[in-house]
């Protein structure tokens, strides 16, 4: 499928706030189905590939895991990508811990924060 003018331009201004290295901080707001995790994923993709860490809050883990799935599915092995939630245990926090070591994707909930 091809992106939608409302979501070019969203990775455009993206991608035009990386390259001025200015802190990137957007709110990306739509209705339920309009392509915000696209968008966040696709420029979270070229932060990823750039060397930098992304964190991308949901605010419960059932979308935590939806989102994960849904990286999964559009980068494959490509793109590191990890869980934050409250419920994990001690060998998924370890994992976790290893991962930021590099640059990753983390999708998590408030638990991301803390």
């Amino acid at each position: 499928f091809g992106l939608t003018g409302d979501q070019t331009r969203a990775i455009e201004t993206c991608l035009q706030k990386i390259q001025a290295q200015e802190v990137l901080n957007l709110l990306l707001q739509g209705d339920v189905g309009s392509g915000k995790t696209l968008v966040a994923l696709l420029t979270a993709g070229v932060l990823v590939d750039q060397g930098y860490q992304v964190a991308l809050l949901a605010p419960t883990e059932i979308l935590v895991r939806q989102h994960l799935k849904t990286a999964g599915q559009f980068f494959g092995s490509r793109l590191p990508v990890i869980a934050c939630v409250g419920s994990q245990g001690r060998a998924e926090r370890e994992e976790l811990e290893r991962a930021l070591q590099h640059p990753t994707l983390v999708v998590g909930t408030h638990a991301l924060l803390e």
